[in-house]
């Protein structure tokens, strides 16, 4: 229940703060938890050794590990910002995007069902956010957290826009099928099976 608890005050506060400011804050937070959770940074060490490989120093290693733990918090932020973006602005000032016009609006529009897949980099329904300038919504699969109350107030963050996010399970699978069948969109995140069912593949040296 803690961390619902600090998730709802974390977006009541950050989410209405400016961006410079808000990420400021999170990068503090950040860097605390990377000194004061010592398990935590071991792990991401041996993460970033993987990526940067062994000849990599140790100040080389402590500067990934303290970018990752800060990217984290960056997302929350994001996370913590989608009910108060204005859209329009973030679509023509904030956001690169390629191919939205020339590929995904014309297969929309043959209204036979498209489906989004992008891996955990960045924030990818913060992104997903700038459909809905083309008046075009979004059911998307989300991870089940517990307590269940934490899956609920993320995935009402993620759609306070317009969108729906709902869980991973039966209801949500069978409201993905409902989506493509009726020429809808749905986002996946394709690079991770939360049932233990994914193939290994080689990472960075390791499987």
């Amino acid at each position: 229940m803690w961390k619902y608890v600090l998730l709802l005050v974390f977006a009541k506060v950050l989410g209405r703060l400016p961006v410079r400011v808000s990420y400021f804050l999170a990068g503090r937070a950040a860097d605390t938890v990377y000194v004061l959770h010592k398990p935590l940074r071991y792990r991401v060490w041996a993460n970033m050794r993987h990526v940067l490989g062994p000849d990599a120093s140790k100040g080389q290693l402590r500067r990934a590990a303290r970018g990752v733990l800060r990217n984290v918090a960056r997302y929350y932020v994001d996370l913590a910002r989608i009910p108060h973006i204005d859209l329009e602005n973030f679509r023509n000032r904030r956001l690169r995007y390629y191919g939205f016009e020339e590929n995904f609006l014309p297969a929309v529009a043959q209204g036979r069902g498209v489906i989004l897949a992008s891996a955990h980099m960045a924030s990818p329904e913060f992104v997903l956010q700038v459909l809905l300038t083309e008046d075009v919504k979004v059911l998307g699969l989300t991870e089940p957290l517990k307590p269940p109350i934490l899956s609920r107030l993320i995935d009402g963050l993620r759609g306070s826009q317009g969108h729906t996010f709902l869980p991973v399970n039966i209801k949500g699978v069978k409201a993905a099928i409902r989506t493509l069948k009726a020429g809808g969109v749905v986002a996946l995140m394709g690079d991770r099976d939360i049932e233990g069912r994914s193939l290994s593949l080689p990472l960075c040296g390791e499987e």
